[in-house]
């Protein structure tokens, strides 16, 4: 292949081919030969049977939202590929054309690439998760823990985990904490949704940020392997002795029944019964990181407006972390860090596509696609309510 041809390609290929496909393909790859049959088959059982199956098919708000874009997409091929209106004129031969047409066979590659960008990378960041929680031995975990622990006191002067639990006997305030860390999953989601019927340029910013978050939480995870307060201390999965004052600021501040019944929900998913893996992505928060960018790319969405909405959403976000005790104050604070590197990331990728990129292979039209088919529905919607 002549250098022409292959600047062609290189050029052709969107940012994320670079920085989320290729990256996730190298660590699939050093995993798959660093690990061995029984080693790779019980990251597979650990997160494909237990922790997989339980966040997306035992938990029936999660699980029926995965749901919503099949039925959106269903309802959008009703709309508006079946002979209504103007195509109940139509032969089904031109009908059949009309439907096919934007999904040809250079059409399904297109979606193709895009899927198998996303389809390795979350595959390579479980995976990757899975070889974390099976590295390090109970005594790294907490002797780190520890100094967690120890550097909130040094900090603040105090445990705020702990010092925070008095909002969980605050009726209304305490739920609304609570439901804003609990919906941070969902709300990633419904953003991840949103975006990709209505705006893709932001779409694919947020996926960059979300990609280059875990890639900078890794290595900080491997070099601060630590539990959270709830599985160190209260739950006190390592049956070790626990530090006195840590003992008697834990009995002057209890939690509330709301907060214990989501904390054992949490501890469902992340504490192994066979203990057999630990759970130590702690240090720097995910939770921080989601929270902020579900703030600032619904801020974006939403065109600017209701800045008071995800700015509470956030401030709920953060406290509820810590009144479930699922991170330390200064997870927090590096997790804030690693969110900003990557928006900041996400910036300077989309400014280096522009100066390289050329589409030669109509990749950026296929997402477009969503956005025109979600604009096909609006419009038939607000045409039926009208008539009405």
């Amino acid at each position: 292949m002549s250098v022409k041809p292959l600047s062609r390609i290189l050029r052709s290929l969107s940012i994320e081919w670079y920085v989320i496909f290729l990256p996730s393909l190298a660590a699939l790859v050093f995993m798959t030969l660093a690990t061995d049959s029984a080693g790779w088959k019980a990251l597979n059982d650990y997160h494909f049977m237990r922790v997989v199956k339980h966040i997306f098919f035992e938990n029936p708000i999660l699980g029926n939202a995965l749901l919503y874009p099949v039925f959106y997409l269903v309802a959008r091929w009703l709309i508006v590929r079946l002979p209504v209106g103007a195509k109940k004129h139509m032969k089904s031969s031109e009908l059949l054309e009309s439907f096919t047409a934007t999904w040809s066979a250079l059409g399904f590659l297109r979606v193709l690439y895009w899927t198998l960008i996303f389809f390795v990378f979350c595959y390579s960041v479980t995976l990757a998760i899975g070889v974390l929680f099976h590295t390090f031995d109970h005594a790294q975990i907490a002797f780190w823990s520890e100094r967690l622990m120890q550097l909130d006191n040094t900090l603040f002067g105090f445990y705020p985990p702990y010092l925070i639990q008095s909002l969980g006997w605050v009726p209304i305030l305490s739920t609304c904490i609570i439901m804003s860390y609990v919906g941070t999953p969902l709300l990633l989601g419904a953003i991840f949704i949103v975006l990709l019927f209505s705006n893709i340029p932001l779409l694919r910013r947020f996926f960059i940020v979300t990609a280059f978050a875990f890639l900078l939480a890794f290595p900080l995870w491997y070099l601060v392997p630590a539990l959270t307060p709830n599985e160190m201390y209260r739950h006190n999965i390592f049956e070790l002795p626990i530090p006195e004052d840590v003992r008697e600021v834990m009995s002057q501040h209890p939690s509330a029944p709301l907060a214990l019944k989501h904390m054992a929900g949490v501890e469902a998913i992340w504490i192994d019964p066979e203990k057999k893996t630990t759970a130590v992505s702690t240090m720097p928060s995910m939770h921080m990181v989601w929270g902020m960018e579900i703030a600032l790319f619904g801020y974006l969405w939403s065109r600017r407006r209701y800045a008071i909405v995800w700015v509470t959403y956030m401030v709920g976000n953060t406290l509820g972390t810590m009144l479930l005790l699922q991170h330390y104050a200064v997870d927090l604070i590096v997790g804030a860090f690693v969110a900003l590197c990557s928006f900041g990331f996400a910036a300077l990728c989309m400014r280096l596509e522009r100066w390289y990129f050329r589409d030669h292979f109509a990749l950026l039209p296929t997402l477009e696609l969503f956005t025109r088919d979600a604009r096909a529905v609006t419009s038939f919607t607000s045409r039926l309510f009208k008539r009405r």
